[in-house]
């Protein structure tokens, strides 16, 4: 496991490392001073959220300067990127202008899709027109089969019964159909986040702090049986968990590497910082 260096971790909350098929380009999301817009969260006293890209330098071999300046994908609101389709046309993103003194604001954290467009920039990311997908609830963290067929989520709408939970919603012709809950399996009472689906929709990772774990939230995986069944979660283990909280795992056995997201202590301060985790010949445990 290493820790990727200041050109992408900053002291500040750094996390959701989304890295393109080609190895060359990183997006994830911080919350530096230097957000669009410099507003904090009164609930945590931090900055908001921003998209940042960073691209690989061949030459010194290490992951360039992190920037924020993405064509309309950032807002003064919050935003993360999850999921951009293999052909790199279409984003998905988490949104939340709700806390904004402006028009045009979501309804709280919002599933929202930006396309590619032909001046080659990003189009203003729109939320997705479904109730069972968006509602006035938390839901975000999209990930995506790699035909764009399956979306998992996370959503805390039924918040009364259990904290946060993973949904799959399934396209029916062009749009999205209804949005139905994984199995008490997979999602426990407390709280379960950060999903990412195998291309092939044959594995699923997420972490929760809802199972006898290492501590905080651990990463797990559990397999599709098909039916809408799913294997018994199986924990990743030390290689991957700590006593912290691990979120925002990702999977990437073409450059077989993954990237994962912890809490890293310095003294008196605490931050959420980027890994990148070396899996050749590593196999996804059943």
């Amino acid at each position: 496991k290493e820790l990727l260096g200041d050109n992408i971790n900053s002291g500040y909350d750094d996390y959701n490392a989304l890295i393109s098929d080609d190895g060359k380009t990183m997006y994830f999301v911080s919350r530096r001073p230097e957000t669009k817009g410099s507003n904090i969260n009164p609930d945590d006293q931090r900055y908001f959220e921003d998209i940042y890209i960073s691209r690989w330098d061949s030459e010194n071999n290490e992951w360039g300067r992190g920037v924020n300046e993405i064509d309309r994908l950032n807002s003064n609101g919050f935003d993360a990127l999850n999921y951009i389709s293999k052909d790199g046309m279409e984003a998905y993103l988490t949104i939340n202008t709700s806390i904004l003194d402006q028009k045009k604001v979501t309804k709280s954290s919002d599933i929202c899709i930006s396309n590619f467009t032909k001046e080659h920039r990003w189009s203003v990311p729109k939320p997705i027109k479904n109730k069972t997908i968006n509602t006035s609830f938390f839901d975000g963290a999209p990930t995506l089969t790699e035909d764009g067929s399956i979306m998992y989520f996370v959503s805390d709408r039924e918040g009364n019964k259990s904290k946060s939970d993973i949904y799959v919603v399934e396209k029916v012709g062009n749009s999205w159909g209804t949005a139905k809950k994984l199995p008490m399996n997979v999602n426990t009472t407390e709280n379960e986040t950060t999903p990412y689906i195998t291309p092939d929709n044959k594995f699923l990772f997420y972490s929760s702090n809802g199972k006898k774990g290492m501590g905080g939230y651990d990463v797990y995986v559990t397999e599709n049986m098909g039916d809408g069944t799913w294997g018994e979660p199986v924990n990743l283990g030390p290689d991957f968990n700590t006593v912290n909280d691990d979120i925002f795992f990702k999977y990437y056995p073409e450059l077989n590497k993954g990237v994962i997201s912890t809490y890293t202590l310095e003294g008196q301060k605490s931050s959420m910082d980027i890994y990148e985790l070396k899996l050749e010949g590593w196999k996804i445990p059943k």
